[in-house]
């Protein structure tokens, strides 16, 4: 009697590895994928535009100027550019080397600086290529008025001081008739202030008589 023949637990053991890895070869191996990566914008894609600002809300419109609050015709008091005595003596005073910066300054003023004096406003207007502008100022605006005489009274300087919080100083130098524009800067000066209280009298009025009115009626029902 034949003994049965052995199997070796080696051999068994590797056809099992061996058809445990042929089984797992036939498997398809799964791999984790990358993500992809993000498309770039094209170069002429529409972008989201940012909503544009608010318009700014239009400032309320100024106030009348003082000098157009009413029908008076404005009349021409007096235009000039300066005395001729003082822009003689400054030009003589020029031959000194300490002076001449003041003559090369009263030269600048005669040639391009014009002042009108009339019955609604004070024009200074410069023709100076470098400070072209008009300076205009109501009397309504101005506070007092000062003058000092030069040369034994030939001519005078007058220094204007305007109302407001910050006040301020207008200086015109070297005006002949320096007396007679003080003394009329005066007289319209008043008549602006006289003006003004007028208005506000004939608004307080108007407030007044409507309210009266109002009373009237009520006390007739």
């Amino acid at each position: 009697m034949r003994a049965a023949p052995i199997v070796s637990s080696s051999s068994s053991s590797s056809s099992s590895s061996s058809s445990s890895s042929s089984s797992s070869s036939d498997r398809p191996t799964q791999r984790a994928l990358a993500p992809l990566p993000r498309a770039a914008p094209a170069p002429n894609a529409p972008r989201a535009l940012a909503p544009p600002p608010r318009a700014a809300a239009p400032e309320s419109a100024p106030a009348s100027a003082p000098f157009n609050n009413d029908d008076e015709p404005e009349v021409l008091f007096l235009e000039t550019k300066g005395a001729p005595a003082s822009l003689a003596f400054s030009v003589l005073m020029g031959a000194t080397i300490v002076y001449l910066p003041l003559t090369i300054a009263a030269i600048g003023r005669y040639a391009w600086i014009t002042i009108r004096f009339t019955n609604k406003r004070i024009s200074i207007v410069n023709t100076s290529p470098l400070f072209k502008g008009v300076q205009e100022l109501a009397y309504g605006q101005i506070k007092e008025v000062r003058s000092a005489p030069r040369a034994f009274d030939a001519w005078g300087d007058v220094v204007i001081f305007l109302k407001g919080a910050g006040g301020g100083t207008v200086e015109l130098t070297g005006l002949e008739r320096h007396r007679e524009i003080v003394a009329y800067i005066n007289e319209r000066v008043e008549e602006a202030r006289r003006r003004g209280l007028e208005r506000k009298l004939r608004e307080a009025g108007v407030a007044v008589g409507g309210g009266g009115g109002g009373a009237a009626g009520s006390d007739d029902e």
